[in-house]
């Protein structure tokens, strides 16, 4: 049987041990997909690891690579993944490209200020974005609250949106550690103001008479700054800055740990809470962009306002002294996971949708 050919335009693949969010997605579906029998999925870079200068090239050098494709009759969709900014500028760029060969394609939204980018770009750069969308065969949002954005906003029918919740691929074999004799806190993603990082220290500071946790960040960003607010505080003793770790090693950390925290201003469905849920971690997180779709207060994790530093000192208080609340969210969160949420039915959604596609795009 022919295999269906499927091109996936990334901002990059990443390496063990860097990527943001869609590079992670891109090295799972990467390692997945080699050998499959039904799927010859290729990747084409369209941003680099490197300097943004050099984003062009990129850019250019993947125009280059379908155009080859679609020659060599290895081109039966286009999968996009679009982000805010540079990468909706860049996108637009290469749908241009892809009618001119008369490749179908589909957007995959990622981005957690994607809507408010769309609403202050130029009416111009807003106009090439809707052509861009109409164009799509369809458009992959992470939760039921883009796509009412997208339908409602960019005038897509609700019949070309397709729902497709983020998912997190387990990719280290080690056992959860239950004999923790410290409550172990854990925050993973990018160090910064809207992951809601600083807020976490003042809270963490808030509770430093109690004895019976320690805390461990983990991420690249504003790292120095952290570590000085943390060194102010006088709570260095208890709280423990990693930097930047590759997603093996993090998970390691992840099964040593109990309450996972991301107090965000803005996301879309975060890789991080997802991770947390499949490691049956207790989740307090914040009620923003698509998280409310997976996160049920007071059953699959807790939730509270973003920028309530007393609420959240107030709930990471409660969850340390209640090792019973503790196994019960992580329980509840764990079993969505694997009933929702896990990369063996992501997968099997995507492939569906490829298919589906694909035999109907004449």
């Amino acid at each position: 049987m022919k295999k269906l050919n499927i091109i996936v335009a990334t901002p990059s693949v990443g390496t063990k041990n860097s990527g943001g969010g869609i590079s992670v997605i891109a090295r799972d579906w990467a390692h997945s997909f080699k050998n499959d029998k039904t799927y010859s999925v290729q990747f084409v870079v369209t941003r680099g690891n490197f300097s943004y200068l050099l984003s062009p090239i990129f850019l250019f050098k993947s125009f280059l690579e379908i155009i080859i494709l679609k020659f060599k009759k290895k081109a039966d969709l286009v999968h996009i993944h679009v982000s805010q900014k540079g990468s909706a500028y860049r996108k637009i760029l290469l749908c241009k490209l892809l009618n001119i060969l008369d490749i179908p394609y589909i957007f995959h939204v990622h981005g957690s200020n994607f809507h408010n980018f769309f609403k202050k770009s130029p009416k111009w750069i807003r106009g090439l974005m809707l052509e861009s969308f109409k164009n799509a065969k369809s458009t992959i949002v992470l939760g039921k609250i883009w796509e009412n954005f997208v339908s409602s906003k960019m005038h897509i029918p609700k019949k070309n949106i397709y729902v497709l919740n983020n998912t997190a691929k387990i990719v280290t074999s080690k056992k959860r550690n239950k004999k923790n004799e410290l409550v172990k806190i854990i925050f993973l993603g990018k160090l910064s103001l809207r992951k809601g990082t600083y807020d976490l220290i003042y809270a963490l500071n808030k509770i430093k008479n109690n004895k019976k946790w320690n805390s461990t960040i983990v991420g690249d960003g504003d790292i120095e700054e952290i570590k000085a607010l943390i060194k102010k505080l006088n709570i260095s003793d208890r709280v423990k800055v990693t930097g930047w770790l590759s997603r093996e090693d993090s998970q390691g950390l992840l099964i040593k740990s109990d309450i996972l925290v991301l107090p965000s201003y803005a996301e879309n469905m975060p890789l991080s809470v997802i991770e947390g849920m499949a490691f049956g971690l207790s989740i307090i997180t914040t009620p923003v962009g698509a998280t409310p779709e997976i996160i049920n207060n007071n059953k699959t994790g807790i939730m509270i306002k973003p920028g309530n530093v007393v609420d959240l000192s107030k709930k990471l208080q409660k969850l340390i002294n209640s090792k019973k609340l503790q196994r019960k969210l992580g329980k509840n969160a764990k079993k969505y996971y694997l009933q929702k949420l896990s990369y063996n039915v992501y997968q099997k959604k995507l492939k569906n949708l490829w298919k589906g596609l694909i035999n109907s795009k004449n």
